[in-house]
């Protein structure tokens, strides 16, 4: 399934979706209205064609995708129910050693933070609760990465 205004979402069976000329290419492992996918729905909403996004939600089309295109910043959100996505962390690091790569949780205790940074995140942040609070974070996140691209 393909989502207009520059996300392409990946369905499970991996299907390359074109892209499109952007400054900034971000690869989101995340299931739909996961921690990721919510906060780049935000980033899109503010920032409109200045930003790619490729939305996969399983790990082996993660790694597909690394494969086929190259990617700014790398987003896995993590989720209790799905524990997989921490494992994911250092094959991604692998693929792609020199990308930034960001977790974001709804909630994630300290423990969680330092091993995502061990798994090779280069930051674990948790979703924010409210609309200024998130605004600030893209503002911070979009400072961070797209100078880092």
């Amino acid at each position: 399934m393909i989502r207009l205004s520059g996300v392409f979402e990946v369905a499970s069976g991996f299907v390359p979706a074109p892209v499109l000329c952007s400054p900034l290419q971000v690869l989101v492992v995340d299931r739909v209205n996961g921690p990721a996918d919510v906060l780049f729905d935000a980033v899109r909403l503010l920032m409109g064609s200045a930003v790619e996004i490729t939305l996969v939600a399983e790990p082996g089309d993660a790694l597909h995708a690394l494969d086929a295109w190259a990617f700014d910043l790398l987003v896995v959100g993590l989720d209790a129910q799905r524990p997989l996505q921490m494992a994911l962390l250092p094959h991604l690091r692998a693929r792609a050693p020199q990308t930034p790569l960001l977790v974001i949780s709804r909630a994630m205790s300290d423990e969680t933070a330092q091993r995502a940074r061990r798994f090779g995140a280069m930051d674990a942040l948790e979703l924010p609760q409210c609309a200024a609070d998130l605004r600030a974070l893209i503002a911070r996140l979009w400072q961070e990465y797209q100078l880092a691209a």
